[in-house]
């Protein structure tokens, strides 16, 4: 059943992955030419590119997740007690469960999330986002490994 669930999930996923796939696509051609070292693998329940050079950030597009070639952005890169990857992972799951709507909630909640804390950064995105309350833990809060929260 769970394996059933997480098919099901991924196909309900797969219009946003299709996007992080092109997007991925896209950036592995480009950082091939710039010399970023690009690399593709599969891992956080998702095919990973690596070394894109135009993200500045890490993103997860579905069952896609698209990372910077800086250092800070390798999906290896240690936040506390857990890694971006694993904050990545979490949005798989919110992808699965969302399927369409999972872009336009992300970035409802992310532009929301700039106005109500006054930061019009990715720092701001990330401050007050319901989607981004499980991945990314505030001061304080605990971070676990399991996957929690709504999404799994």
């Amino acid at each position: 059943m769970k394996f059933a669930r997480s098919i099901a999930g991924k196909i309900w996923a797969l219009p946003n992955t299709i996007i992080g796939i092109a997007v991925g696509t896209v950036g592995y051609v480009v950082g091939t030419f710039m010399g970023t070292n690009p690399y593709i693998d599969f891992k956080n329940n998702a095919i990973q590119f690596h070394n894109i050079p135009f993200m500045n950030t890490a993103m997860t597009f579905g069952n896609a997740i698209l990372y910077d070639d800086d250092p800070y952005f390798y999906s290896t890169a240690a936040r506390g007690t857990h890694t971006l990857g694993d904050e990545e992972l979490q949005h798989t799951y919110q992808a699965e469960k969302l399927g369409l709507f999972y872009l336009p909630a992300h970035a409802i909640f992310g532009i929301g999330s700039m106005i109500t804390s006054g930061n019009y950064s990715i720092n701001g995105w990330h401050e007050n986002s319901y989607l981004e309350k499980y991945p990314h833990p505030g001061p304080g809060d605990s971070w676990s490994p399991k996957p929690w929260g709504p999404w799994k």
